[in-house]
């Protein structure tokens, strides 16, 4: 590669972006397209930064009138994101269709589920067509066990605009969100890996408000790029999943609130607008340290992590400077050195999912 490299010519220079997040989708214009980062010859840099893992801290009670704190920490240029781990079934509710109603050129399902094992008035589930469309659906008491909501569906679900070809046709299965919070580090120093986090509905009690702490589901059909994503420069980043991020601003619309939400420890807010209608938990209270089974790996690798993660701040500066001098001289030198960095970098990157890995491996998931 270094026969390439010439210091008497005067290609363009090449300034690639270096991604300094750990996400597990990768980002999209505006057009919801993929977005391909340019690299760098001879080498390219880490493609992707681990999840940062929080220091052993004290928890408190949350307190919604509190605001974000001021990112301080080392790592603070990790744009991490919580997600939530896949859901589990809950015991089939007998689920009724009452009626299918035409709304402004949209089809819109009224259901009725019976279920005797809830405790709130008002309740928030994920409503499962034909095994392949999911939906977030909010739903009120009506008696003991029985409650009705309503959602708008895909149109080319129903071939019949009929309730009974809906009720022949459609198979509704209705099942819990998930509530367990994975080994990532946005909402730090709030939620740690291991923390546990009991919610109620986002439809119960209080309206929303800033500072709430809320699980909304985010996905590219739900999200209109071009009015919802306030972007900060020309790309968006869209995390596919179950994300737990606080409200740090509720921009009202009409009958329907947007939320602008961003993780505690995150530098700016999320890329999008979350919708009303895609909330579904508010958390309450923070159990630390409730799901951590082996005490003394789990600590040994959060520190091991917090390490690794400012032996990779210094790379990073490091590296920043050795492109600079590689894109203003083009040497043989240069071009080593930018080398030698991104080697470093790839090692430490190796290093820090281990380290990870461990942290994960302390912590009972099978609940």
């Amino acid at each position: 590669m270094e026969s390439g490299i010439s210091e008497t010519n005067e290609p363009e220079v090449i300034t690639p972006t270096i991604p300094s997040t750990f996400k597990p989708t990768p980002t999209v214009p505006p057009t919801l397209e993929t977005h391909n980062t340019p690299t760098l010859n001879p080498t390219v840099p880490p493609t992707s930064t681990p999840t940062p893992i929080p220091t052993i801290i004290s928890h408190t009670p949350i307190d919604p009138t509190i605001e974000p704190t001021t990112i301080s920490e080392s790592n603070t240029a990790f744009v991490i994101t919580i997600e939530i781990e896949v859901p589990t079934p809950v015991p089939p509710a007998n689920t009724k269709i009452l009626a299918v109603k035409n709304k402004n050129n949209s089809y819109w399902l009224d259901i009725e589920i019976t279920s005797s094992t809830e405790t709130y008035d008002k309740i928030i589930k994920n409503v499962i067509i034909n095994d392949n469309q999911e939906y977030v659906v909010r739903l009120s008491k009506i008696n003991t066990e029985q409650y009705r909501g309503q959602f708008n569906i895909d149109d080319y679900l129903l071939r019949e605009k009929t309730l009974k070809w809906a009720n022949n046709n459609l198979d509704i299965k209705v099942e819990n969100f998930p509530e367990r919070v994975a080994c990532t580090g946005s909402m730090r120093p709030i939620i740690h890996c291991g923390d546990k986090v009991i919610y109620e509905p986002a439809n119960h009690g209080d309206p929303l408000q800033v500072g709430d702490i809320i699980t909304y589901r985010q996905l590219v059909s739900d999200i209109d790029a071009s009015t919802e994503c306030p972007v900060y420069d020309d790309v968006i980043t869209i995390v596919e999943g179950y994300i737990i991020h606080r409200i740090v601003q509720v921009l009202p619309s009409y009958n329907v609130n947007r939320y602008m939400t961003r993780g505690d420890n995150n530098p700016d807010q999320d890329s999008c607008l979350v919708k009303e209608e895609h909330v579904i938990f508010r958390a309450l209270e923070i159990i630390p340290r409730y799901y951590v089974e082996n005490d003394l790996e789990y600590d040994y690798q959060l520190v091991s992590h917090q390490n690794l993660l400012k032996e990779r701040d210094i790379l990073m500066t490091d590296y920043q400077s050795a492109l600079l001098d590689y894109n203003t001289k083009r040497s043989l030198d240069s071009a080593k050195t930018l080398t030698s960095i991104i080697s470093l970098l790839e090692e430490n990157l190796k290093l820090l999912q281990s380290a990870q890995q461990g942290i994960t491996d302390a912590v009972y998931w099978d609940d």
